[in-house]
């Protein structure tokens, strides 16, 4: 691995509190200065994530070709002014049924498991 030249499929994101907007009431407009980031960021390399998919960004990247399973944990989906998340990341059942089915199918890829996530 050392002397790799790295490329945007060895890179993870994740948004923390201050990349969506705070005092935003839904999660639609709420993920759109993210979005736009991420998209910019692996345009050509990954599908756009538009802002009425918030839940997409959660993802599990299985590379069975190095043996790696990387998850990116979205902690900052009710992060919102105001509310009892505005200062805490939390991830909601349906995240975690995503990952856990998304795990249970890339059973037997390798050894390597990250997580990332903001909080």
């Amino acid at each position: 691995m050392l002397g790799t030249k790295l490329s945007l499929r060895d890179i993870f994101v994740v948004p923390g509190n201050h990349d969506v907007a705070y005092d935003a009431e839904d999660m639609e407009t709420r993920i759109v200065p993210y979005a736009n980031f991420y998209n910019k960021l692996f345009a050509g390399t990954r599908p756009p994530i538009l802002p009425h998919e918030a839940s997409k960004v959660t993802q599990v990247h299985v590379d069975k070709g190095r043996g790696s399973i990387v998850v990116e944990i979205n902690s900052a989906h009710y992060v919102q002014k105001g509310t009892p998340d505005e200062k805490r990341g939390s991830v909601d059942m349906q995240m975690i049924r995503m990952i856990d089915e998304a795990l249970t199918e890339a059973r037997g890829v390798g050894q390597t498991r990250n997580g990332v996530s903001w909080h």
